[in-house]
């Protein structure tokens, strides 16, 4: 008899998935510009809130080691 194997349906597994969900209040005047932001250099807005933050931590960092 023949084991029938089923194929795995869905998405595949990524290695680093995102799993936390942050919400938060932000200004029309700063929407807009994120909007704006993100529409010329064809991100979505969670690509450019990323790339904010990745820049923000990075930016402390490298002060941090010069002091």
């Amino acid at each position: 008899r023949r084991k029938h194997i089923m194929a795995k349906i869905g998405r595949p597994r990524i290695e680093n998935p995102k799993r936390n969900l942050i919400t938060f209040r932000m200004r029309d005047d700063d929407r807009r510009a994120l909007n704006i932001y993100a529409s010329r250099h064809n991100i979505t807005i969670s690509e450019a809130l990323e790339k904010a933050v990745r820049n923000l931590i990075e930016t402390k960092e490298s002060k941090s080691a010069l002091s």
